[in-house]
């Protein structure tokens, strides 16, 4: 299934000391993980695990950007030199 919506980390838990509260920074998204047979059908998770190997990933890190969240564009070419 389609990854979930990124969820912010709490402060608390990445420092281990409790923080002011912040609307972006690292945080971890999520998705189901669903088994089907060649034809459409559910398939059991033991049917999976033989046949299609380890269960991927069901989380992942993401990141939430903040608002003064900025970067270098490329760089342009220096000027003429002025002596």
């Amino acid at each position: 299934h389609k990854w979930r919506r990124c969820q912010l980390v709490p402060w608390s838990v990445r420092q281990d000391s409790p923080g002011a509260q912040e609307g972006c920074g690292p945080g971890r998204q999520a998705r189901a993980i669903t088994c089907r047979k060649q034809d459409g059908g559910q398939a059991g998770i033991h049917e999976c695990l033989w046949y299609a190997g380890p269960v991927p990933a069901l989380t992942q890190p993401c990141q939430i950007p903040c608002q003064d969240d900025c970067q270098f564009t490329s760089w342009s070419k220096f000027s003429s030199c002025n002596g």
